[in-house]
């Protein structure tokens, strides 16, 4: 979609990983889960895929947040509370 608005701000205002990333962290899930192993078994993936989250800017990937929050039963939420910003 191409906006000819000229009052309507570009995109590049806004911070768009900040709307867009889940917020589970790869700490948040090992430290719920006891260890990289328990998390990896519980989830599903290789312990080598939670150490690659904790380097990669200790970010979870999104459809794993999602995955993880309803394995923690809400304990850890993978969407951005918009009431609290």
């Amino acid at each position: 979609m191409i906006l000819s608005d000229p009052t309507v701000s570009a995109l590049d205002d806004i911070d768009v990983t900040a709307l867009t990333s889940p917020t589970v962290k790869a700490s948040d899930v090992i430290e719920h889960f006891g260890s990289a192993t328990k998390a990896a078994e519980a989830i599903g993936v290789t312990r080598s895929a939670v150490s690659q989250w904790l380097m990669n800017e200790d970010r979870v990937p999104e459809l794993r947040a999602y995955q993880i929050e309803r394995l923690t039963g809400g304990a850890l939420k993978a969407a951005i509370d918009t009431a609290a910003a």
